[in-house]
């Protein structure tokens, strides 16, 4: 009984690991069922992000969160460069002053 229970354990597991998860989003006319892509997020102009999309799979990068420590300042977010120079980024503010940690204890 053990062994049938682990069976069909295994086998649920195995079904929902391979049907994955599903997108709502437009569809072009005329396109087949698994070749629908994310309208409203392809044609998003306010943030810095890249989306892939291929057949029934797409893949979402965004920008991570920028920590700069003294004598360093965050860049604005770019949004007319592509993904990912878009990007915040740390400059120097006086090339004659030493880069420091965020924390001295670090």
């Amino acid at each position: 009984m053990k062994y049938v229970f682990c069976i069909v354990v295994l086998a649920l597991c195995a079904i929902s690991v391979s049907q994955g998860a599903t997108l709502f989003g437009r569809c072009k006319p005329k396109e087949t069922e698994n070749q629908c892509y994310v309208r409203v997020m392809k044609e998003n102009k306010d943030n810095c992000i890249d989306i892939s999309i291929s057949g029934t799979f797409f893949e979402y990068r965004s920008c991570g969160s920028v920590q700069c420590g003294k004598n360093l300042r965050k860049t604005p977010v770019d949004l007319s460069k592509p993904y990912p120079d878009c990007c915040q980024k740390c400059e120097i503010i006086d090339p004659n002053l030493p880069i420091g940690l965020i924390s001295e204890s670090l």
